[in-house]
């Protein structure tokens, strides 16, 4: 599918969990089907409008904050690595290749100083 239904899928996901609400919890305040919003969390499907705008009803957030990619969803409960995840998430390729570089750096530092 295409990189925008991946992305918003992503997104749907971050927002539910962040809500701690389980995706079968997800279909029923929704309306949907438990496959096919996985199938749009996943991003095999490409989510029609009335779709979204099950979800951020469900999600009890607005469009725009589903769309702002540069906002990463609430997520205070999450480990860490989840945390560290959802902002590589909203990054470009370069930036994440960046991000990749200075955690070496930073490792070898580490591991150096042993």
């Amino acid at each position: 599918m295409s990189k925008i239904s991946e992305l918003i899928g992503q997104r749907i996901r971050q927002y539910r969990a962040a809500k701690g609400i389980n995706q079968e919890e997800m279909a029923h305040r929704s309306n949907m089907h438990t496959s096919h919003l996985g199938q749009i969390e996943r991003g095999e499907k490409s989510a029609t409008l009335d779709s979204l705008e099950k979800i951020v009803d469900a999600l009890d957030i607005t469009f725009e904050e589903l769309f702002s990619f540069d906002r990463i969803p609430p997520n205070i409960d999450a480990p860490l690595i989840e945390k560290i995840v959802s902002y590589l998430r909203i990054m470009t390729p370069d930036e994440q290749n960046d991000v990749l570089r200075v955690v070496k750096i930073l490792i070898r530092w580490k591991n150096a100083s042993e």
